[in-house]
């Protein structure tokens, strides 16, 4: 998807409310195996189900990356809205050749992935600041 089609998707979602899919939990589960036998073997944490129930999002899975400064923490985080999925990287772990493997993996596991700087766009829904807080924060 180009980054129009995200935007109108994005846009699109925004009129709906977050759909309780019953699998949601098992989808996440299932990319946290695809991930650990992707070629930076890595998870370290899953949280999902009661901790998040309030959240835009199904949970989290924590990965730790290296790159030459050291080992980060990467967070992963899929959406409640459309199978929608982003990664939260504080550090800059992720260089743009991990970032197109992650998102070949969450598009094997049927994820859309959003990224970072579209999200930081301003979303015009109120009582949401950018994209990140609509789809992906806690409410």
């Amino acid at each position: 998807m180009g980054t129009g089609d995200l935007r109108e998707l994005l846009t699109k979602l925004d009129s709906t409310e977050p759909v309780e899919d019953e699998h949601s939990v098992t989808r996440l589960l299932q990319l946290a195996t695809v991930l650990n036998d992707w070629n930076y073997p890595c998870v370290s944490h899953i949280e999902c189900g009661y901790a998040v129930q309030d959240a835009d999002y199904v949970g989290d899975i924590k990965l730790l990356l290296s790159n030459p400064g050291g080992v980060w923490e990467v967070t992963v985080r899929p959406s409640n809205f459309g199978n929608l999925i982003t990664f939260i990287d504080p550090n800059g772990a992720v260089d743009g050749n991990r970032e197109s493997a992650l998102k070949k993996v969450f598009e094997n596991c049927g994820y859309v992935y959003i990224p970072h700087w579209l999200l930081r766009e301003h979303c015009p829904r109120a009582g949401h600041n950018t994209w990140f807080d609509r789809y992906f924060s806690c409410r």
